[in-house]
């Protein structure tokens, strides 16, 4: 029975001031559909529960957040604009809607009004920690699509904008970095620090390149082997020696660049490998050659331990 005859029919009784079976039977029924509106409901809400429980089943979000403490640890003045930071995200992953369309309108104010404001102003306020946490957000996160990096939301939305100039204002391009492809957005951010920065540039490049001989093991043919051990322990150790170097020359420098690459990485063995971790893969491949611990990755001041991607 619709409201509208239900409503006519209950001002009869009512107006009649009767107590007959009829008026009963209308009550009666109005306690159905409200029974019926009240489970549907209920059963609505366990649903949308149930989703956003499910939607997040690696803990991405928990992850990050606990890694971004470590940032604001070592980064304490930073705290609040990192904390803008994760706030935008987390506003991101809990937007729902039921076309896409609209879903890719709910996106556009914490991208353009809250995430790109909050990387810019936390670049100006400190560099080191603006590295250190792009490194830690640049991630696939939950969201009603399932994961997605931040690039791939923004791409998202921009696709459903009517023309160019309506597309999400992304200063310096920084969500756009965030794919979510470690070795790639590494680069690119390495990039963006030499034309920031273009002073230090040459020495920048030289750590790149030290960067970049670590990285090539990680995908090698022979990953495991005597001489890939042999040959991932020699880049280790030019890639530690150069960074101890520049954390006394530099150690504002060293901060940006540590931010920049600690971070995990895909490898051949189907694992994401820290540097941390790959120093410890080489180790555990050398002691099957080596009799004297001599032989192993020497790290005697603790950096490239230390860059375990904020896992630790």
């Amino acid at each position: 029975m619709k409201k509208g005859n239900i409503l006519f029919v209950s001002l009869i009784c009512i107006a009649a001031l009767t107590g007959n079976a009829f008026c009963a039977k209308v009550q009666d029924e109005m306690k159905e559909i409200k029974a019926s509106i009240a489970a549907f409901a209920g059963e609505d809400i366990k649903t949308l529960a149930e989703e956003i429980n499910q939607q997040d089943p690696n803990g991405i979000m928990e992850q990050v957040s606990a890694k971004l403490e470590k940032v604001k640890k070592e980064y304490p003045a930073s705290a609040g604009e990192i904390n803008n930071v994760f706030a935008a995200i987390k506003e991101l992953s809990s937007r729902r809607s039921d076309r896409l369309d609209f879903l890719a309108q709910n996106y556009v104010t914490p991208l353009e009004r809250d995430l790109s404001p909050a990387l810019i102003a936390l670049k100006n306020q400190n560099t080191g920690a603006f590295y250190a946490t792009m490194s830690v957000i640049d991630v696939e996160i939950p969201t009603q699509r399932g994961y997605r990096s931040l690039s791939s939301i923004l791409d998202f939305v921009n696709g459903y904008l009517p023309f160019e100039g309506s597309q999400i204002r992304d200063t310096d391009n920084l969500i756009d970095s965030l794919g979510a492809q470690p070795y790639q957005d590494a680069l690119w951010l390495f990039g963006y620090l030499q034309k920031n920065e273009p002073d230090v540039k040459q020495t920048t490049g030289i750590i790149e390149e030290k960067f970049k001989c670590v990285l090539r093991h990680y995908n090698s043919q022979d990953f495991g082997s005597k001489v890939w051990a042999q040959n991932a322990e020699g880049c280790l150790e030019d890639f530690e020696y150069v960074l101890s170097t520049i954390k006394v020359l530099n150690p504002r420098l060293y901060g940006k660049v540590l931010g920049i690459m600690n971070r995990k990485y895909p490898a051949t063995n189907g694992k994401k490998l820290s540097i941390a971790e790959m120093k410890d893969k080489v180790n555990e491949s050398l002691r099957n050659y080596i009799l004297a611990d001599t032989g192993l990755v020497q790290d005697p001041h603790g950096i490239l331990s230390s860059m375990d991607a904020y896992s630790k």
